[in-house]
């Protein structure tokens, strides 16, 4: 290891004139940072974002799930409330399994300015209703939206 005297460890560039050696090593020292450690920052902060992308990514994937159960299930209740008003006999008082398939098969309307038109859910999935099913309940022998 280089020792140096006390004298040239003490130097500064007030006190040093121009072109000295010793006044080059030590202000290479401390210009700034090298390119290196600036491709070392930027990739630590690439990887930090990448993994927050993924996991907000995730997080938004299961927020649409459930605002697309929450739909369904406000849809299905719709239907129902719907045609039970022009006369269609779609509800079974609190059987919740034969309310559904009267809603897939469809029922016509009785009375008012449906009369004739058939209420039918077509556009769900088994598995759309089955994840909707637990926004709906009983309420008075009708089912009803119950957002948890």
């Amino acid at each position: 290891m280089i020792s140096f005297p006390p004298a040239i460890l003490r130097l500064n560039r007030s006190t040093v004139p121009p072109g000295s050696p010793h006044v080059e090593s030590v202000c290479r020292c401390s210009a700034g940072f090298s390119i290196l450690e600036v491709l070392v920052v930027i990739a630590v902060i690439g990887i930090m974002a990448s993994l927050a992308i993924v996991f907000m990514d995730s997080y938004h994937r299961d927020v649409l799930l459930e605002v697309r159960n929450q739909r369904n299930a406000q849809e299905i209740t719709a239907l129902a409330m719907g045609a039970t008003a022009v006369g269609a006999d779609v509800v079974v008082a609190n059987d919740y399994e034969t309310t559904i398939l009267n809603l897939i098969e469809g029922r016509e309307a009785k009375k008012g300015p449906f009369a004739g038109k058939t209420f039918r859910l077509s556009y769900l999935s088994p598995e759309e209703i089955q994840a909707a099913s637990k926004y709906l309940s009983w309420q008075d022998g009708m089912i009803t939206y119950v957002k948890q």
